[in-house]
């Protein structure tokens, strides 16, 4: 996709009708990012098929308020996810007020034409309108993308914890943004990397 392709792109809410494509481009990117990082037998065992009915949970309308979810929309066809709400527990020495960037995933012919940055700043937006002024997100250590990415968005790390996937035990980084000014700013435009930033998922 070119520059200029990506500009005609919409960015919008996701809705229960988008359920398959988000496990689409959920199960391609971690396929293309994480190989290499997670095991194989767990990435070649994921499953389009049982993604889709897990979102369309979470989208349906049991799905439950309080959260952000919007998608990159080229004439119909989905070529990114982002999600976003309160954060999950309590995360030390950070704002009680607290968001956190969910999930972010870009299919891998999407990427590296600023639809990252689209997706977290409409995420931003979100956890605003929510009253949420503060944010953090989790990244796998070993993704180094998806690292550079969010310091280019002005996140500073800010904590680090060990999490499981499958029988591996590997760790996170936490990128905090103490408050949403320099995500809704439309100055710098980092591209997205090659590959999808954190492992953890939604509520």
């Amino acid at each position: 996709m070119t520059r200029l392709a990506a500009a005609a792109v919409l960015v919008r809410e996701a809705t229960a009708f988008d359920a398959e494509a988000i496990a689409r481009v959920r199960v391609l990117s971690w396929q293309r990012a994480y190989r290499g990082i997670i095991d194989d037998s767990v990435l070649d065992a994921m499953s389009v098929e049982a993604d889709r009915e897990r979102w369309l949970r979470r989208l349906g309308p049991g799905g439950g308020p309080g959260f952000t979810r919007v998608v990159a929309d080229e004439r119909g066809r989905v070529l990114g996810f982002a999600a976003a709400g309160p954060v999950r527990g309590r995360v030390a020495s950070q704002p009680a007020r607290l968001g956190e960037l969910y999930l972010l995933y870009l299919a891998p012919a999407a990427q590296r034409c600023g639809l990252g940055t689209r997706l977290a700043r409409s995420a931003a937006r979100g956890l605003d309108a929510l009253g949420l002024p503060a944010l953090v997100v989790w990244v796998l250590e070993r993704n180094a993308p998806a690292r550079r990415f969010y310091e280019r968005l002005g996140g500073r790390e800010a904590g680090r914890r060990d999490t499981s996937v499958g029988m591996q035990r590997l760790t996170e980084v936490m990128y905090a943004w103490d408050a949403l000014d320099p995500l809704l700013r439309d100055e710098a435009r980092p591209t997205m990397p090659d590959g999808s930033p954190p492992g953890t998922e939604s509520p």
